[in-house]
């Protein structure tokens, strides 16, 4: 492959701004990884804008990590790569910027249709979108104009040009072997070689980070219970709960049956506490998001919030409350597409056999709309201790920034050393 393209300083420049920023941005998306885990995360920022547009609700999800490694750590080897290619190729005998350029072509090809998937992933399976993450989808497509804007400056198609210079390239690397061209292999060691580094300097500092943390005691304010109004005198009015209630710790939680993330929570919460018997009790309180019952909501987000919690609060006037808790935080997404009232309705219908309930007088409870009353005071509750989205948890009134079992377990202990 001759040298024989000079690339203009603007585009390189450009390009190298560009994967400063999106390596910076992928370390950003690994510190707040690593924050949420180990619910050291503060709320707030461009990271936690709204229920919708939330990293630390996408990095608490099933998407967030291969192999144990968060995404943005691959995001940094990527872009940390492709610039020291690009330097190398400066004083390069072997290739030139410009051919660089176009052999990047079907990378940042796989890199936007990579961010294509994700966003999809984060949108519709997820539901709620990481600000960071679209920083990062708009800096590979930025990428790929680019190089494309720099093809297109050589003779030929897009394609025809990349498939050109690649077939150059592999008799360029055939010639070498055989010519025992030492410069050339070299430079393709050294690049391979600069690539592992990086991906050993990354694996270092994720490592560094988790001994970090477990060197610290996550900080949490020690005092007596903060005043969370709670109704749990028996009465088809009461705040739902269990554990005892004579115990040292409070657990609190403000959710929605239709938030995905409170049905993580909820499938998940009873296990992470089996170890602390006789330590706590746990107290379920409404905060749908949804406008028809909750007036803190200014648009239409969970249509079927509003219903869920008086569902589950009428289940609970026939003493099977918690049945229709565990029920609801099992559903999946499916279970809410189409219309509402027909979403509604055959929720209804599998709910009632699951956890033995008297159809007529689920639906006495419903018609009458007497539970409304005890959701919108839960929903007051939640505005007393400013919650605007959910899971919202409390620990002995003390809200919990990053909710994992991890940071519960760790706020526990600490109660408990007292």
């Amino acid at each position: 492959m001759s040298k024989d393209h000079k690339l203009s300083t603007k585009y390189s420049v450009f390009f190298i701004l560009l994967c400063l920023l999106g390596s910076w941005i992928s370390w950003q998306t690994v510190i707040v990884h690593f924050q949420t885990k180990n619910g050291l995360a503060g709320a707030g920022g461009v990271c936690n804008i709204s229920q919708e547009f939330n990293c630390q609700a996408v990095v608490n999800s099933n998407w967030s990590t291969i192999a144990g490694l968060p995404l943005g750590a691959f995001g940094i080897v990527f872009y940390l790569s492709l610039i020291c290619l690009l330097l190398q190729s400066y004083y390069s005998k072997f290739w030139s910027q410009r051919q660089l350029f176009i052999l990047y072509t079907p990378a940042l090809i796989l890199s936007a249709l990579a961010s294509i998937f994700l966003f999809c992933i984060s949108k519709f399976v997820v539901q709620v979108i990481c600000p960071l993450c679209l920083m990062l989808y708009l800096v590979s497509f930025l990428l790929l104009i680019l190089v494309i804007v720099v093809i297109r400056q050589s003779e030929g198609t897009v394609l025809a040009v990349v498939f050109r210079e690649y077939r150059q390239l592999i008799i360029d690397f055939k010639n070498a072997l055989v010519q025992i061209k030492i410069a050339a292999l070299g430079e393709y060691l050294l690049s391979l070689g600069l690539i592992a580094v990086t991906i050993l300097g990354i694996m270092v500092a994720l490592r560094f980070s988790e001994y970090n943390y477990k060197t610290q005691v996550v900080s949490w304010p020690v005092k007596e219970k903060l005043a969370i109004d709670l109704k749990l005198e028996p009465g088809i009015n009461s705040d739902y709960y269990f554990g005892d209630l004579t115990a040292p710790i409070q657990i609190v939680e403000f959710a929605d049956f239709q938030c995905p993330f409170c049905r993580m929570l909820g499938s998940q919460v009873k296990d992470w506490l089996s170890g602390y018997q006789g330590k706590y009790y746990f107290v379920y309180l409404n905060y749908p998001l949804d406008q028809s019952c909750n007036p803190d909501m200014k648009r239409p987000l969970h249509q079927v919030a509003c219903y869920l919690a008086e569902l589950s609060r009428c289940a609970g006037e026939q003493g099977k409350f918690w049945e229709a808790y565990y029920y609801l935080v099992r559903l999946d997404e499916e279970s809410f597409q189409g219309g509402v009232r027909e979403g509604e309705e055959q929720i209804l219908q599998k709910l009632l056999p699951f956890a033995g309930l008297e159809e007529s007088a689920v639906r006495s409870c419903l018609d009458s709309g007497r539970q409304i009353v005890n959701i919108q005071e839960d929903i007051q509750r939640a505005r007393m201790h400013q919650v605007t989205g959910t899971p919202a948890l409390f620990i002995n009134g003390q809200k919990v920034s990053n909710i994992s079992e991890r940071t519960i377990h760790n706020i526990m202990d600490k109660i408990l050393e007292k």
